[in-house]
C-alpha cells in the first residue's frame, strides 16, 4: 500500500495503537483505504484478484503482479489494520476506528450504490446448520472465523445477537454494538450482506458489528481469521496464531485441527501472495481465501469449508497435499 509523503512509520503507529489511543493511526489508515484510485486500493485488489469469480488457478497469467516496494507499504498498513480487531468498541457514536459514520449513524458501505434496508433480526428454525454464508466481497477471513468459532464453540453466532426494541444488539469480546435493524442491499433488491441456511440474519448484524467497529464495510476487507476470531471470542479464546502451515510439523498441523481451537486456513496469504500453488483447481480450492478445515479422517482425507456463496468445497485434499501448499494456518486458543 502507498502512503503518503511525511507519514509516520507505520511500525510507531501499530506501537501506538497497542499502548494508547489510535486516533491517528486509524485517520491515516481510513485517509489511505478511501482514496480509491490511489496505489492503496490497486494493492488491495491486486491481492483479490484471484479470489474473484471468473478467476480460477490455471486460467490466466496475464495479471501483473504489484511493485514489490508497494506490498512491502500494502503488508505494513494490512497488519496495523489487523491491531484494530484487538481494540475494545470505539467510544464515539459518529465513527468507528478508521471512519466515520454516515451523517444518519449508519457505517458507510462498500459501494456507493448500496443502500440500507429495514431487516429485523431473525433467528434460525433449523439449530442444526449454523454458519455464515459469505457474500461476493474480501470477508471471508470473519466469516470463515465465525464458522470455525461455531464449529469448535457452538452457540457462539446466535449468543452474539439479539434485539431490543427496534434495535439489534451484538455483543463481542471487544464491545457491545447496538444498530438500527438494517442492512444493506444492491440496486436490484437482492441482499448485500451474509446470509445463512434458513434465511437468519445473525451472521450478517455480525458483520455489520465488525463495520461499526471500523466505521465502514469497506474497511473490514482484507483481514485475519485468527484477529477477527479474537474480536468475536477473545474473553474464551485471548492468544492468537498465524502460522506458516510449511513451516509446521505434519503432526503439529494435525494437532492443532484436531484440537478445541478454532481455526481456519487461509490459502495463498497477503504475505506471500505471489506463490500460487499449480494443484489448487485439482482440489477445489482457491487462493487468497480463508476456509475452515473439517473432517479430518484418520487416513489423512481434509475437507476444506469454502464460505463464499455459489461454491463447494474443496475435493480430495489430503492433510499431506496442505501441508505442501502455501497457506497460513490461523487459530485461537
Amino acid at each position: 500500500m502507498l502512503r503518503s509523503p511525511g507519514l509516520p512509520d507505520l511500525a510507531v503507529l501499530v506501537a501506538r495503537t497497542l499502548g494508547e489511543q489510535v486516533d491517528n493511526m486509524t485517520g491515516i489508515l481510513g485517509r489511505e483505504m478511501r482514496a480509491h484510485g490511489s496505489g492503496v486500493a490497486r494493492a488491495a485488489d491486486e491481492l483479490s484478484t484471484a479470489a474473484r469469480p471468473n478467476h480460477l488457478p490455471g486460467r490466466s497469467t496475464s495479471t501483473a503482479r504489484m511493485d514489490t516496494r508497494e506490498h512491502v507499504r500494502f503488508l505494513k498498513e494490512y497488519n496495523a489494520r489487523q491491531q484494530i480487531w484487538h481494540l475494545d468498541a470505539a467510544p464515539s457514536r459518529t465513527r468507528g476506528h478508521i471512519d466515520d459514520y454516515r451523517a444518519d449513524g449508519e457505517p458507510e458501505l462498500l459501494r456507493d450504490d448500496r443502500d440500507y434496508r429495514t431487516v429485523p433480526l431473525i433467528l434460525p428454525a433449523d439449530r442444526t446448520d449454523i454458519r455464515g454464508i459469505q457474500r461476493r466481497w474480501a470477508n471471508c477471513h470473519l466469516i470463515s472465523g465465525l464458522n470455525a468459532l461455531e464449529k469448535k464453540a457452538p452457540g457462539t453466532i446466535l449468543g452474539a445477537v439479539r434485539q431490543v426494541g427496534d434495535k439489534v444488539v451484538v455483543r463481542t469480546h471487544r464491545g457491545t454494538y447496538t444498530m438500527n435493524a438494517t442492512l444493506p442491499f444492491n440496486p436490484d433488491g437482492t441482499a448485500a450482506f451474509a446470509t445463512m441456511p434458513g434465511g437468519s440474519t445473525a451472521v450478517a448484524f455480525i458483520e455489520k458489528a465488525a463495520a461499526m467497529h471500523f466505521g465502514s464495510y469497506r474497511s473490514v476487507q482484507y483481514g485475519n481469521a485468527a484477529d477477527a476470531m479474537h474480536w468475536v471470542a477473545g474473553d474464551r479464546y485471548p492468544t492468537t496464531h498465524i502460522q506458516d502451515i510449511r513451516e509446521m510439523s505434519l503432526d503439529e498441523v494435525r494437532s492443532v485441527l484436531q484440537s478445541d481451537s478454532p481455526a481456519a486456513v487461509n490459502i495463498v496469504p497477503p504475505e506471500r501472495p505471489f506463490d500460487i500453488p499449480p494443484d489448487l483447481a485439482r482440489y477445489n480450492l482457491n487462493p487468497k481465501h480463508v476456509f475452515v478445515p473439517d473432517q479430518l479422517d484418520s487416513d489423512g482425507g481434509l475437507v476444506l469449508r469454502n464460505p463464499l456463496v455459489g461454491t463447494t468445497d474443496s475435493t480430495g485434499l489430503t492433510l499431506e497435499a496442505l501441508h505442501g501448499m502455501n497457506a497460513s494456518l490461523h487459530w485461537v486458543s
